[in-house]
Order: structure tokens, then sequence, then C-alpha cells
């Protein structure tokens, strides 16, 4: 992708944007505790669902394979809603980043049905988080608590890769799919249960048939552009910003928040605040630095 000097990831990612993705991510994963705390007895305690023999105890050996009473499992969803907070407010970020990784990926091991496309954007960035020194602020408006504090550039950089390349490979399995080739994918999104109902879900389905083709053509393009875009700084803007919209829209249009708003806190990760404050240099990957951060 591209090199970050420290200079630059503390432009791109400031203390204060940095703190508010943490606290997005702390209140989604808040969200996702206590909307499935009531089912979780049926999810993973004993005499739920039979998965004991999943690959995932060979990889993961998660203690709910062991300590799965239903008082258990919800006492391992109260931790991680006390850890979702903590996490949210800033408070010992690196050791409870790690901590909240482990119960999601017992969870996970426990019960693989329950996973979804952004377990691994999320569990990715909460070991970036423990990695990441601490010191930025409690709250986004907040001056930092470390006057140096920078996030690394590899994490930086290795965000935004995941991102791009991520994107690109889903527009790359679209390719297979003929809704998506034949531009139908949208229209058919919409007439599905899942889709929302509402003014904004009818105009979109009385859209003229070339218009909701041209449509489903530009997601999948966009899709298929993100790696190659985000070789340049410019292009990665556009990349960035096309996609934020495209889940805005799913989030107004599909009845399953939890996979838009999941991406969006990690599109939030990867946001380059010189877009908005600097300067388009074209040919690069980044812009040169503008004076000391």
């Amino acid at each position: 992708m591209f090199t970050l000097t420290e200079a630059e990831s503390r432009a791109a990612m400031p203390p204060g944007l940095y703190a508010l993705w943490r606290l997005s991510l702390g209140v989604l994963l808040s969200a996702h505790f206590i909307r499935v705390m009531p089912y979780g007895a049926e999810l993973y305690a004993q005499g739920g669902l039979d998965l004991a023999d999943t690959a995932f105890w060979v990889v993961f050996p998660s203690p709910l394979f062991v300590l799965d009473s239903p008082a258990f499992i919800t006492c391992w969803h109260l931790l991680g809603l006390g850890l979702s907070v903590c996490f949210a407010l800033g408070l010992r970020r690196r050791p409870v980043a790690l901590a909240l990784w482990f119960v999601l990926v017992s969870l996970l091991a426990k019960n693989p049905l329950v996973y979804d496309l952004t377990w691994s954007y999320t569990g990715w960035a909460l070991l970036a988080a423990a990695l990441t020194p601490a010191g930025e602020p409690r709250w986004p408006w907040q001056a930092p608590r470390r006057a140096d504090w920078v996030m690394p550039p590899t994490l930086y950089v290795g965000a935004c890769a995941i991102l791009a390349l991520s994107t690109t490979v889903s527009g790359l399995s679209k390719l297979s799919r003929p809704e998506w080739l034949d531009g139908v994918a949208i229209s058919t999104l919409l007439q599905m249960g899942v889709s929302r109902e509402g003014p904004h879900v009818n105009a979109l389905l009385a859209l003229p048939t070339p218009l909701t083709t041209a449509l489903s053509l530009v997601v999948l393009g966009a899709e298929l552009l993100s790696a190659p875009l985000s070789l340049f700084w410019r292009g990665r803007r556009v990349a960035w910003s096309v996609m934020v919209l495209v889940h805005l829209g799913i989030l107004l249009t599909v009845r399953i928040p939890e996979l838009s708003v999941g991406m969006l806190s990690f599109h939030l990760l990867t946001m380059d605040r010189r877009w908005w404050t600097a300067p388009s240099t074209p040919g690069l990957a980044n812009p040169p630095p503008s004076g000391p951060s």
C-alpha cells in the first residue's frame, strides 16, 4: 500500500479521532452483548446448540466448552459488556482490548454460527488496540493524555490495507454471482424480507430498471477498484468515501444494522483527517508533511 512516518500517522489519525473510533467500537460491542444476552443460553449453554465437535476447539480452546451453564454464559456476556464499556471509555485500553478479544473469540469458538462478516475486522482492531500505546484522550474533544501519542504507522497502514484488499476481494467474489453481473442485486435485496419498509425503500423500488442496474454496477465497481485506488492518497479518499456511502445506504435499507455499523466503525479507524484539512497531492499515496504535527 504505502508507508507513513510517525508524524504523518499522527496527522492522518490524530488522538481525538482515535478516541472517537475507540468510543464507537466500545458502544457497538456493548450493544451487541446487551442484545445477545437474553439468548445466550440457547446459543452457547449446555443443552443449546450442540457444536462441541467444531474444529475451533483445536485452534482455540474456549473455556465455554467446559463452563457452559446458563448462569456462566450470562456472566460471560456481562464480562464482555463491562469490558466493552471500559474500552469505550479508554480505561486500561490495552489489556481491556486483549481481554475483550478473548471473550469474543471464546464465544465464536463455542458457536461458529454466530459469526458475521464484521467479526474479523473487530478482532483485528482489538488486537491492534492492544498493541497501540496508551495516551489518547478519554473523550474525542479533549487533549491527549500524552503529548507524543501516535498510532503506530504499521498498524494504521495495516488497517487501511486490510480494508482495501478485503473490499476488492468481496467485489471479486460477486463476479461469480449472476445477480450482480445482471445488475439486479440491489432491486432483489430490496424485495427480500430483510429489507426495511418506508418511503425511501419504496422510492428505490420505483426507480426505472436502468437506474437500479446502474446502482448495482456502481457498488460492484467501487468494491473492485478499492485496492487499486487505495494505492494513491486521493484514490483512497474516493474509495473510502464511496464505501462509506454504500454502508450508509445498506444501513438505511436493510434490517441488519450490525453489519454496516461494524464496517462504518472500521472505516473510521482508517479515515485520514488530512483528506479534509490538507490540499490534494496528485500521484502520492500520502501528501508530504505540512510542518510539525
